[in-house]
């Protein structure tokens, strides 16, 4: 805003005016012939491209005051709701696990239950917190365009996103030890078997959808969104700034950081997932260190795209996740074969050093080549008077050096002309930005 207050236009009336400029269409002063009340909230115009609304002294401060707020509550609670869903998440897989290392007994059944219903307590507590999100955020837009809450932010589109959410965030794990009918391929080499599946186990595979957190919680901690001149810039360029282009910022700025980041966590979670969807179609489920390293090792390959076929899935939910880990892993490939490609180009200043050290050393060989025509031309007529003014005895001896002086003049021509050509060659090779800066 500070950056649209000094690119903006200021009122020549007794009232300091400012130039507000918003991401979402408003209404101009120029709308409307009738005088301009500093209450009443701007319509929103039918055209397309950014309003501008005049608005007095006291109302921008209130609305910067109220943005300020809003940003910072929407910081928290986006923080709060990352920490309570990885506390969630590590609690169900803790339970998971435990049920797998330890034998059924009464003391393990009670402290399942505790975590279980901790599980559903924070469980609650992330559906409110990601309803609290959303309503920030509207909040905000209202106070950007001054409309009301409803009319510019509860759109279609953000209830679906609200509903999506509230559904991937509410997945969690029961009490009770109800097992269901785990469906598994049946195949010529693979028998058809019954098996069966906690339900708790298959309610806790789900919850690592709430990763998705941690992408709001990166674009919310960055600085393109915290800094208020790069927000304003970006809106005079009609860019919004939202996870997309700051994802592609960061891995513009830093990008094997993200690209291993991003793998390590996809492998860690898909290898747990994958463990768990493959462990009962064997009906030996205390296995686990056994189980996580070898399906680690399957989506390793598959996500490279190796495939060994040492290790097999057997059931519909390992073949899913294969699919998955396969379509991700080919877009992460893809990236870092172009990273790879990118690091290994010569920045400007390298291609610089190197033309300038070509260009220095061709120029001493065109030097060196010219030098050694005059040379060899000089010893061509010293030779051919001494083969003139000899006599018939000699002239066999001259003939000889004279045709080897000749020879080594055409020689040198050739290494000149040589030369010249990749001269000529490696100016019109030149680099255009380097050629400009040159001149």
């Amino acid at each position: 805003m500070a950056a649209g207050a000094r690119l903006g236009a200021f009122g020549f009336n007794d009232k300091p005016k400012y130039t507000l400029y918003s991401s979402s269409p408003l209404s101009s002063f120029r709308d409307k012939p009738e005088t301009a009340d500093e209450n009443r909230q701007p319509s929103v115009r039918t055209g397309k491209g950014y309003g501008v609304a005049l608005i007095s002294n006291e109302t921008a401060c209130a609305r910067f005051k109220l943005r300020k707020e809003m940003l910072r509550k929407r910081l928290l609670v986006c923080d709060w709701s990352v920490y309570i869903a990885l506390m969630g998440l590590g609690l169900g897989v803790l339970d998971v696990e435990l049920h797998l290392a330890l034998d059924k007994s009464d003391d393990l059944e009670y402290f399942s239950i505790f975590i279980r219903m901790s599980i559903i307590l924070l469980t609650l507590f992330l559906d409110l917190l990601v309803v609290a999100y959303h309503y920030t955020e509207i909040q905000i837009m209202s106070a950007d365009t001054g409309h009301s809450a409803y009319q510019c932010g509860f759109t279609r589109f953000r209830r679906l996103q609200i509903c999506i959410e509230l559904f991937v965030c509410t997945i969690c794990p029961l009490p009770g030890n109800t097992e269901i009918p785990w469906p598994l391929l049946e195949t010529d080499l693979i028998p058809h078997k019954p098996s069966k599946m906690p339900l708790y186990v298959l309610l806790t595979v789900p919850m690592f959808f709430r990763l998705y957190l941690l992408g709001r919680y990166v674009v919310l901690h960055s600085y393109m969104i915290r800094d208020p001149a790069t927000r304003a810039i970006a809106s005079f360029n009609r860019i919004s700034v939202d996870f997309s282009f700051v994802l592609k910022t960061l891995i513009y700025d830093m990008p094997m950081t993200v690209v291993v980041v991003t793998a390590l966590t996809f492998w860690l979670a898909m290898s747990w997932m994958m463990t768990q969807c493959e462990r009962y179609a064997t009906g030996n489920v205390f296995s686990n260190p056994h189980y996580f390293l070898d399906y680690a090792w399957f989506e390793a390959v598959t996500f490279f795209a190796i495939g060994y076929g040492d290790i097999t899935v057997e059931t519909y939910c390992g073949r899913g996740l294969a699919l998955l880990t396969g379509l991700v892993g080919a877009v992460i490939s893809s990236i870092i074969t172009v990273l790879m490609g990118r690091k290994l180009l010569l920045s400007l200043s390298e291609r610089r050093v190197n033309q300038v050290i070509a260009e220095s050393q061709l120029s001493s060989l065109h030097k060196h080549a010219a030098a050694r025509v005059l040379q060899c031309t000089w010893r061509t007529c010293l030779w051919q008077k001494r083969y003139e003014s000899s006599g018939r005895q000699g002239r066999k001896i001259n003939s000889f050096h004279l045709r080897n002086a000749q020879r080594n003049l055409l020689q040198s021509i050739f290494d000149f002309r040589k030369c010249k050509w990749r001269l000529r060659l490696r100016q019109e090779d030149e680099d255009d930005i380097i050629t400009i800066r040159r001149v």
